[in-house]
């Protein structure tokens, strides 16, 4: 089996044409830049080593987050 190459990975969750969650890897600084938005309605930035993946789930209508 050839080995698999990632070029590009980038996620973004949006909820009525609100952007709430992304996250950004570059792969030349094996980094994951991972944007959220916060109650007050900004947004917060965070940058981690690796590549990061956002999931998302709806319990009761309330949408939650996690980044693994």
């Amino acid at each position: 089996m050839a080995p698999i190459f990632l070029v590009d990975f980038d996620q973004v969750l949006f909820v009525n044409k609100q952007q709430i969650a992304a996250i950004d890897y570059n792969k030349k600084q094996d980094q994951s830049t991972i944007i959220l938005l916060s109650k007050d309605g900004g947004f917060s930035k965070q940058i981690m080593s690796g590549i990061k993946i956002l999931q998302s789930v709806t319990d009761k209508g309330i949408i939650k987050t996690s980044i693994n």
